[in-house]
């Protein structure tokens, strides 16, 4: 009865993860279906629509848009203020720093479009190389249990975990970016432009745009950093399975169990060799990210510190973005170290 209530409990902690991880990655568009679909290749045309939607949306209109307002702080005062007041350019509300956010939007969503292309096109192939597969943790590998019922428990558990405390982030770094840059400059420049009626309705447009494109860039981003983390415990906890494998093989030694152990490490280096294109893939994200966004965070920080055309309450307000993101980088890069 025990056994058979442990192995409920593992199957519910691990289909519970499994089910939650691909959930997020769906709705930041970074798969559009689940790992056994994309596999079998049973490519549903819709969820990829709605990929490509969302994708061109920002391509074709929010990345030009922001690559237009920032060529226009090359020219004089006349001209861009002209065209920032019909393009509902809201951050030229918030002086030199807001330039300077639509500089960094710029960046990043130009990154996170590439990104989707990038893992559009390898979803096509029925590759999952820039995904961690747990679906080992369901179902054994060619015949051979690679953890034991309570290893897996304990790893779904604490990724689940690991699972919310990203998505809290995700959320809270997303209210928090939302709040305190885009909709203080939209009400700012409504307060400011309020005889201008069309401005002012393309800009609110815009902010609502925004809301839902941020919701998709934190989570991007957020999990980018994550799925490191996720990684480097499902190899860990593995490796720790292995050692204590040896220990008993010290212990007593039968050719069922050493052909046993063999089969499994086996199995440990092929995942190692098939996630090898994966690990590149995510190092390759945190450098990038570690350089851009560490350095974007610090500059805007700066920025807030120094600009006197800022209030107290208003400066503190506005330093919540660049805090929850030196929090999000520094947390799964000092744990993967």
């Amino acid at each position: 009865m025990e056994e058979t209530a442990q192995k409920v409990e593992s199957k519910t902690s691990i289909e519970r993860f499994l089910d939650e991880f691909q959930q997020t990655l769906k709705k930041s568009y970074i798969i559009t279906y689940s790992f056994n679909d994309i596999i079998n290749g049973n490519l549903d045309s819709k969820n990829r629509t709605k990929q490509l939607l969302t994708i061109s949306i920002i391509g074709l209109y929010v990345i030009p848009r922001l690559c237009f307002l920032c060529l226009l702080y090359m020219t004089d005062q006349e001209t861009r203020k002209t065209w920032q007041l019909y393009s509902g350019d809201y951050f030229e509300e918030l002086g030199l720093f807001g330039r300077t956010l639509n500089a960094v939007y710029l960046l990043y969503l130009t990154a996170i479009v590439f990104d989707l292309l990038y893992l559009r096109r390898y979803e096509k192939m029925k590759r999952l190389d820039f995904l961690t597969n747990f679906t080992s943790l369901k179902t054994r590998e060619h015949g051979v249990r690679t953890l034991r019922s309570n290893e897996k428990t304990m790893l779904a558990e604490k990724l689940l975990l690991r699972m919310k405390v990203g998505n809290l982030m995700a959320r809270m770094f997303h209210l928090t970016l939302f709040l305190s840059y885009d909709l203080v400059a939209c009400l700012l420049f409504v307060y400011k432009e309020s005889a201008y009626p069309v401005p002012c309705l393309f800009a609110i447009f815009n902010l609502c745009l925004f809301y839902w494109v941020h919701t998709i860039s934190t989570s991007n981003i957020i999990f980018k950093y994550f799925s490191l983390a996720f990684t480097v415990d499902y190899f860990d906890t593995r490796l720790d399975n292995m050692i204590q494998q040896i220990q008993e093989l010290k212990r007593s030694m039968g050719p069922k169990k050493l052909q046993r152990f063999l089969r499994r490490y086996d199995l440990l280096l092929n995942d190692f060799k098939k996630q090898d294109f994966l690990l590149k893939y995510l190092l390759r994200n945190i450098v990038y990210l570690y350089c851009i966004q560490l350095s974007s965070v610090f500059f805007l920080f700066f920025q807030i510190i120094v600009d006197s055309s800022f209030s107290l309450m208003l400066r503190i307000f506005m330093l919540n973005p660049p805090v929850f993101a030196s929090v999000t980088v520094m947390i799964p890069g000092l744990y993967v170290g």
